[in-house]
């Protein structure tokens, strides 16, 4: 987690309260919590704290913003594991790990939790909101789902998820990037 400014990661989870109320102190205008293991293991504790702290935090995985988190934004996940997974398919196969190609994650997703940012006192723009691959919306369950989303003028569909924006129906393949 930084503010501008790093500090220890090797702080134990029991100060993580203290990290919270010294950066609090700071008066930071927003937290980027960044993917470790340190962090996603205390997940639900670091997105409480920043709730009770009211800080606006970004994330990297969308496990956080279906936690409560503000916005979670990085590598589609699924995405990443099937990379790996035809890297040892070809391995298998017999090539040669050497003679492989290095690959970096190609889809990022993002999603706003309109909950927290509510909670926040946060108003998103709506073109924020339109480049979202979710929105978790007041009142929907965390993770919606279903194919046929409503779209955006610009919809980028990383997954098959539920996206709020004008009214209209998406039918194009995940992933892909259209204007309605």
């Amino acid at each position: 987690m930084t503010s501008g400014r790093s500090f220890d990661t090797s702080i134990p989870q029991n100060e993580s309260i203290a990290i919270f109320a010294a950066l609090t102190a700071r008066r930071m205008g927003a937290l980027l919590v960044a993917n470790d293991p340190l962090f996603t293991t205390r997940r639900d504790r670091i997105v409480a704290l920043a709730a009770r702290n009211a800080a606006p935090t970004i994330y990297s995985t969308r496990e956080f913003a279906e936690g409560g988190g503000l916005i979670a934004y990085g590598a589609n996940l699924p995405d990443v594991y099937r990379l790996a997974g035809g890297y040892a398919g070809r391995i298998l196969k017999s090539e040669k790990p050497a003679d492989l190609p290095v690959l970096v994650p190609t889809t990022f997703e993002m999603i706003i939790n309109m909950k927290t940012a509510k909670a926040l006192g946060l108003n998103l723009p709506p073109t924020l909101l339109a480049i979202a691959d979710e929105v978790i919306r007041v009142g929907e369950p965390s993770s919606a789902t279903g194919r046929n989303a409503p779209c955006h003028f610009l919809c980028r569909h990383s997954r098959s998820t539920s996206i709020s924006g004008p009214a209209g129906s998406c039918s194009e393949a995940p992933g892909s990037l259209h204007e309605r």
